[in-house]
């Protein structure tokens, strides 16, 4: 309970709201503690068939003043007076519980959608290496359906403080019936509560495992959709229903054996105040037909008390059960907000305008584990206006480097720089504003083809600009191909697209930002040789004033680079021109002749 309210406060919890909600609540039992009340004199006079006894209480003469005299004076009206006195506490403890619900509703509403906000914003400002070692499904769980089973548990918060006060008035109420009666049923309280107190560890034990194996079973489902084409490649559609199969059923026991748990509450309060009841009925029956006494109405309102307590007292106890169904979620959501193995990218204060010397990788370690090493001490810089291409084995830290030069990874030992300037010291916005990736691997949304291309651009290009930037990406005479032209939609991660046009919207996308680093992750490797050598063109133009960087897999592609960094195993082994390192006749040069060949 207390990390549901920790949460609550730490997103804008408005207070006053919540008060106005327990004035309310407070209002509309204490309402309903009076119009139960007002069934003893009810009862009494329907019993003895007289009235007149109301004359003497105190807190009914100031309303009956208020009738005419005649209508005062006769038993039928004294009669109605109290029926419309029930009917109108009844109708605004009803007002006033609905405006507490509403209350209560909001801030829930808000809580959620501030939850959610705030998760997502999370998400966004952690480093990559956060997003490597979690799955997206498990992200996506606690995202969109952790949220919704706190926001559902905290939506039953406002009865659960209604409860509360009812359950006081009716305490007041009975004490004042019976002092005696009241005491045995507050002996009933320690069976109640140490009895729940016992399924309410195991709801919050059985909560965590079941958080655990519904972020399981997220993963599983993102993995196998993900891959879907593998799945079916392999024919292992059998094996894949098989796992999930096994992790549903899983989670269906779990939350099976916590239903079990709560669905216990009520037949073991109902089974012990059943006992109490019949225990009080005997005491009643005893001192009514011994004392022959005439407060028979309120023995029946305090049994009709007791037994409306029995519900709100269960509804007391399901809000326990709330808060430890929470347990789980919450600790997933915690461990989200907490800052504990995210790898923030932490933003500098300085503004990149752009390149004016060089870039230099100064000593620059890094390791994603750590008792592996991506790169080693590596040293090379690349000067304003240059091409320069990194040329290694799969695995060799070319595409590293470039995720570091991005800050989408924080070295581990030594330094980038841009100026002479460590590029953790400028701005993430102003220094990614100035270099423009071509990766193999193009990012797509389930958009417009219009809106992929001008994504994170802060000025719209006009339309001929974007006609112009088309036609040099080779996708013009594609788009006119298509039904809606630029407002067609791509699918899913462009899914509708073929990896060569994929490849040439990534490449329109660079020309449009106009950025003057450029990094290109062998952005010719999903092409036809046709096409290929008009995108190879294109590329020449876009590259002109700018500096260059180049992951080059076939080596046909860094010919005219200025320099050539050969890596192996994430330290450099050779550096210098093509002509160079051909002449050198080293591990370069059995690349060359490999791919020659």
């Amino acid at each position: 309970m207390k990390e549901v309210f920790v949460i609550l406060f730490k997103l804008g919890l408005r207070p006053w709201i919540l008060a106005l909600a327990i004035i309310l609540a407070f209002i509309s039992a204490s309402l309903e503690g009076i119009s139960i009340g007002l069934l003893i004199p009810l009862f009494n006079g329907l019993i003895g068939t007289d009235f007149k006894f109301i004359e003497n209480i105190k807190s009914l003469k100031p309303v009956l003043k208020l009738l005419p005299e005649n209508v005062a004076s006769h038993n039928s009206g004294i009669f109605a007076l109290l029926i419309l006195l029930i009917l109108i506490l009844i109708i605004f403890k009803n007002i006033s519980y609905y405006f507490s619900a509403i209350s209560v509703l909001h801030q829930v509403r808000s809580f959620a959608n501030k939850l959610r906000k705030t998760i997502y914003n999370r998400y966004l400002s952690f480093g990559k290496l956060f997003f490597d070692r979690n799955n997206i499904g498990s992200l996506h769980q606690i995202l969109v359906t952790n949220t919704d089973q706190i926001a559902r548990e905290l939506y039953l918060l406002q009865n659960h403080l209604y409860s509360f006060f009812t359950l006081f008035v009716y305490l007041v109420m009975m004490l004042i019936i019976s002092f005696k009666l009241t005491a045995i049923v507050l002996l009933a309280f320690p069976f109640l509560y140490y009895g729940l107190k016992w399924i309410m560890s195991k709801i919050e034990n059985a909560s965590l495992f079941y958080a655990t194996s519904y972020l399981k079973m997220g993963n599983k489902i993102s993995d196998a959709l993900g891959c879907i084409p593998l799945v079916k490649a392999y024919s292992n559609e059998q094996d894949e229903r098989e796992l999930f199969a096994g992790i549903s059923d899983s989670v269906e026991k779990i939350e099976f054996n916590i239903d079990k748990k709560r669905t216990l509450i009520n037949p073991i309060q109902e089974v012990i105040v059943f006992i109490v009841v019949l225990l009080l009925i005997a005491w009643i029956a005893f001192f009514y037909l011994k004392e022959h006494s005439n407060t028979f109405a309120g023995y029946m309102v305090f049994l009709l008390i007791l037994r409306r307590s029995m519900s709100v007292f269960g509804s007391f106890n399901n809000m326990k059960s709330s808060f430890a169904y929470l347990k789980g979620p919450l600790a997933e959501v915690n461990k989200i907000l907490g800052d504990d193995e995210k790898h923030f990218i932490y933003n500098g204060k300085k503004i990149f305008a752009g390149l004016k010397d060089k870039i230099e990788f100064v000593s620059v370690s890094f390791s994603y584990m750590q008792e592996i090493s991506a790169l080693d001490k590596i040293s090379f810089s690349v000067e304003k206006g240059s091409v320069v291409a990194l040329v290694g084995q799969t695995g060799s830290g070319k595409t590293t480097l470039i995720n570091l030069l991005m800050r989408f990874y924080e070295v581990t030992s030594g330094q980038i720089l841009i100026n002479g300037v460590s590029i953790s010291e400028y701005t993430l916005s102003s220094l990614r504003a100035q270099i423009a990736l071509v990766s193999q691997e193009t990012y797509l949304f389930n958009d417009s083809l219009r809106s992929n291309l001008i994504y994170g651009l802060k000025n719209i290009p006009k339309e001929s600009v974007l006609i112009d930037i088309l036609k040099k990406s080779r996708l013009y005479d594609f788009v006119r191909k298509l039904p809606d032209g630029l407002e067609s939609t791509l699918g899913d991660k462009g899914v509708k697209l073929s990896g060569g046009e994929k490849q040439r919207v990534s490449i329109a996308r660079a020309m449009l930002k106009n950025a003057e680093i450029l990094i290109l992750d062998e952005a010719t490797s999903s092409l036809d040789s046709e096409t290929e050598k008009l995108i190879q063109e294109a590329l020449d133009e876009l590259i002109k004033n700018k500096t260059v960087i180049v992951i080059a897999h076939r080596l046909s592609t860094v010919k005219n680079a200025d320099k050539i960094i050969v890596l192996e195993k994430g330290k450099i082994i050779e550096e210098g021109s093509l002509t160079e390192l051909v002449n050198n006749k080293e591990r370069f040069y059995d690349f060359w002749e490999a791919q020659r060949f």
